[in-house]
């Protein structure tokens, strides 16, 4: 995973630095997408922010630290208690069912 994440970051910092052209008589804009990014005001865009809890975000940082894994044994052992296998899915339909039972679950697990 870290070479296709490598490898998608890459073609990301390509891709931010291209011009986005507008067909002529479209109400859209062009230009970078870093730039249109990180100069909101140029583009009479809204800044969709929202402010967090400095104690949330500290604890999110401790559980999931900066070194993520890709698979965590733990989020392996919920799927198991869910009764969700992890065999890799074939299909775009095996692959959406298994995330709505998953997600599904973490609501439930949420309330």
């Amino acid at each position: 995973m870290p070479v296709i994440r490598k490898e998608l970051y890459s073609v990301a910092q390509i891709w931010n630095l291209n011009d986005i052209h507008v067909p002529k008589n479209c109400e859209l804009h062009g230009g970078k997408p870093d730039v249109r990014y990180f100069m909101l005001e140029a583009y009479g865009a809204r800044n969709y922010i929202v402010n967090v809890n400095e104690e949330e975000v500290v604890l999110c940082k401790r559980i999931y630290g900066k070194e993520v894994p890709d698979y965590s044994p733990k989020f392996g052992e919920l799927l198991d208690l869910m009764g969700v296998t992890k065999e890799t899915q074939t299909n775009t339909e095996q692959a959406l069912t298994k995330f709505v039972v998953i997600t599904e679950q973490l609501k439930l697990y949420d309330e």
